[in-house]
């Protein structure tokens, strides 16, 4: 058994793996987009061959300053030997990002997916290799009426990243994340502390895909700071990267004003369905989402590898969204 980085005439052996045609066609997609735009490269392009046979296979993106993200992982889970195979891709996963002195490696097993088959054998295989679960989270989304207006009325005012300046936003953020519900944000606030946890999100929200006046700051009448909401965009669709309410104001419904607020923001933009998630543990986010429209439509695990670690474990899909903080009920 060979693993490997493919060669640029190997790449449609890369993609052609799978017997699913289709699954196949948008995979090359992804994998074009991804390289045009300079998200991966055939180094991060894994082949497990055994002979002229293909065995496995792995495909990780990474934008300069954002983590290393496992974004598909195969082995043919019908031959008897899918853990020796899979044992050995993931090695050489962790080999590739150590060797390029990367510190973050991440993995996200959603469920149902087409991509992501047999997850307990793919948990089994990553928990092995060292990899431990730092979130199990819930994805939403919400289908808009293109019928619908995107104005809403809310009793809190708005303000954007422009009018509050980056120090105010590192500040909120900061501010939302006391108290949090989601486990990954948790590990987050224990590893880099108050204030680098919310400089390494500020950054990691920076690297998504927005608009100037996407990102908002909530104000109540007497100008003091309610939360924050963050609409953005990853490779396939546009979400809601970030959602919380300070402590102190916790109690009086506002996640339901921000989430609004998001809505019509992404709605404005041309968006027909906007996802987001968030960690099954918060429960009051996850009856915000069902107040404002939003349907649970798969689950996600997400693991990162601890060997690697030194930047932030949160992922916004790009490859998934940013966490939520706890919010207000």
């Amino acid at each position: 058994m060979s693993i490997r980085p493919i060669g640029k005439a190997e790449l449609q052996r890369f993609v052609a793996f799978s017997g699913d045609d289709a699954e196949n066609e948008r995979f090359g997609a992804d994998v074009d987009r991804a390289l045009r735009a300079n998200e991966t490269s055939l180094r991060w392009c894994l082949i497990a061959t055994d002979g002229e046979a293909t065995i496995g296979r792995a495909f990780l993106l990474h934008r300069v300053g954002n983590p290393v993200f496992i974004h598909l992982f195969d082995v043919d889970w019908s031959q008897p030997d899918w853990r020796v195979v899979g044992s050995a891709l993931i090695r050489a996963i962790i080999g590739a990002v150590q060797e390029s002195d990367e510190r973050t490696l991440l993995y996200a097993l959603d469920s149902p997916h087409p991509w992501h088959p047999e997850p307990e054998r793919r948990s089994e295989l990553f928990t092995a290799a060292g990899f431990r679960r730092v979130r199990v989270g819930q994805r939403w989304e919400r289908r808009i009426d293109p019928s619908s207006s995107s104005e809403t009325a809310s009793r809190l005012e708005f303000r954007t990243l422009a009018d509050v300046g980056e120090d105010a936003f590192r500040g909120a953020i900061a501010s939302v994340s006391d108290g949090t519900l989601d486990g990954r944000l948790q590990e987050m606030r224990r590893r880099l502390g108050r204030a680098g946890d919310a400089d390494e999100h500020f950054r990691l929200l920076m690297g998504m895909r927005h608009e100037p006046d996407w990102w908002h700051l909530a104000y109540a009448g007497d100008g003091v700071l309610v939360g924050l909401v963050v609409s953005g965009g990853n490779r396939h669709e546009p979400v809601i990267a970030y959602v919380g309410v300070v402590p102190e104001q916790r109690g009086h419904g506002y996640v339901d004003d921000l989430l609004a607020q998001a809505v019509a923001t992404l709605t404005a933009a041309g968006a027909s369905v906007i996802r987001a998630d968030t960690d099954v543990a918060n429960v009051p986010m996850a009856d915000a989402f069902r107040r404002a429209g939003f349907e649970p439509f798969l689950a996600r695990t997400e693991y990162i590898h601890e060997s690697v670690t030194g930047h932030a474990a949160a992922h916004s899909d790009r490859h998934g969204q940013a966490g939520k903080r706890r919010p207000d009920r």
